[in-house]
């Protein structure tokens, strides 16, 4: 059987109840993490915890978790109607809506909105999309757009699940390239500062989660001098797997 973990302290913000946003919920729940969901129509809301506890059920048919695990990680889930209360205490908003970058782009508006209703330091928060197509520079310039979202820019990634997603220890991480740019003269005066990435934990091989410390994070982010062509997707992103 696989292990469920404890409780670890984090709770994560899932924007988009589909059915790949509720296999990454499952997942982050088998890990130990508190999520609370979020999607735009009550039938959506409502048919993630049925999809989820159905999921659970298969798995203990197929004795890939204990009896018991099902009620251990559902009473760490919570499906809200406001992204507002969503997003209360989350270290993590990760998306995984529908692959179009104007939605995409307006999600992450909201939810910087509701975080910064909240009074969320954006050194508080990661936001993470589960894009497989949309390079990450082009959702963190959408959102510098908005003047409201610009503290948040710099806090924007990319964090691939892959499918299946139950049981799989890696994800990828896709940190994009912000150079300090001016906003547009009707909307700010301010500069678009540079990214300075953070990563405060990330699951790695093996059947413990990993937290990265200060070092490790500026050790993963730091460009390397001569970067591995196996590791470069396009000029304007770098993705680590690992």
């Amino acid at each position: 059987q696989a292990r469920v973990f404890p409780p670890n302290g984090i709770t994560v913000t899932m924007i988009g109840c589909g059915r790949m946003g509720c296999d990454i919920v499952g997942e982050l729940l088998r890990r130990g993490c508190t999520v609370r969901a979020y999607d735009t129509t009550q039938y959506t809301r409502e048919r993630a915890l049925q999809l989820i506890a159905a999921t659970l059920h298969k798995h203990k048919d197929m004795a890939l978790q204990l009896p018991h695990d099902d009620f251990y990680m559902l009473e760490r889930f919570t499906v809200h109607s406001t992204i507002d209360d969503a997003v209360r205490g989350a270290s993590l908003v990760l998306e995984a809506i529908t692959e179009d970058l104007d939605a995409k782009v307006n999600a992450f508006r909201k939810v910087t909105q509701a975080l910064a209703r909240q009074g969320v330091a954006p050194t508080d928060v990661l936001l993470a999309s589960n894009t497989v197509s949309i390079p990450v520079n082009m959702l963190v310039n959408g959102l510098a757009q908005h003047k409201q979202a610009l503290p948040y820019v710099t806090r924007v990634v990319g964090m691939r699940f892959l499918d299946p997603t139950w049981f799989i220890d890696n994800v990828e991480l896709t940190l994009p390239v912000v150079e300090m740019q001016r906003a547009p003269a009707h909307r700010s005066n301010a500069a678009v500062p540079s990214l300075v990435p953070a990563v405060n934990f990330f699951f790695t091989g093996g059947p413990f989660a990993q937290h990265l410390s200060p070092e490790e994070t500026a050790a993963m982010c730091a460009p390397p001098a001569q970067p591995p062509q196996n590791r470069i997707r396009d000029p304007s992103t770098r993705s680590l797997s690992w």
